[in-house]
């Protein structure tokens, strides 16, 4: 037992670095800030959203103004939700007329115009996808997955899970309209059943008189 209590106390007392204690006093929390193409990827200690802008240009090497979004592209916009976020929290820095350049380029003939719609509705909320049409979602699944990640400025992988996303809620449709079509063809032979069963009561008790 004295063993035990004594490998506490040591632990209790391990010594405490002034860096350490800097971070804390100033409420200094640590996140990983990447550039919007991810080949740059840099850790910073901050105490606010906009020290995180500061440090993060800084380290990225870009000049502000940016848009701070998470990985699934989620804008990060506000004080209060900054500091909810937990701790080495990877935050994407990109440079706000970054989406001007994307939409010039994706102006060319390389990307249609139906998924360039499609995509800026997608950049305002992702559940946006449930109000697609069938065609809609088939183009999205269809599209390429690079070309998609530069219009919709987002990971290849997150863009990846978002098609397969659009591939499940077309199956999902399909099935719905099987379902419903199988109810309807029960219906349509129920209403013609009762009529038969009815006449052939009447033919039974027609002969019974007789």
């Amino acid at each position: 037992m004295a063993k035990y209590e004594s490998a506490v106390v040591k632990r209790d007392i391990l010594p405490v670095t002034s860096e350490e204690i800097s971070i804390k006093a100033d409420n200094k929390r640590p996140f990983k800030v990447w550039s919007s193409d991810h080949s740059i990827k840099k850790s910073v200690v901050v105490s606010s959203l906009q020290d995180l802008i500061y440090s993060g240009c800084e380290k990225l090497k870009i000049s502000p103004p940016v848009r701070v979004v998470l990985e699934d592209g989620t804008e990060v916009d506000d004080e209060e939700y900054f500091s909810f976020l937990p701790d080495n929290t990877i935050l994407i820095l990109s440079v706000s007329n970054g989406r001007d350049e994307v939409d010039t380029a994706i102006t060319s003939d390389s990307i249609n115009d139906p998924i360039l719609h499609l995509a800026k509705i997608l950049r305002k909320d992702l559940q946006n996808i449930i109000h697609f049409t069938d065609e809609d979602l088939q183009r999205l699944v269809d599209a390429d997955t690079e070309q998609l990640a530069q219009l919709l400025d987002s990971s290849k992988s997150i863009v990846s899970s978002i098609q397969d996303g659009c591939q499940r809620h077309l199956d999902d449709r399909a099935q719905t309209k099987e379902a419903l079509e199988l109810l309807k063809l029960y219906h349509e032979a129920n209403q013609h059943t009762p009529h038969i069963n009815n006449t052939d009561k009447k033919r039974k008790f027609d002969e019974n008189d007789s």
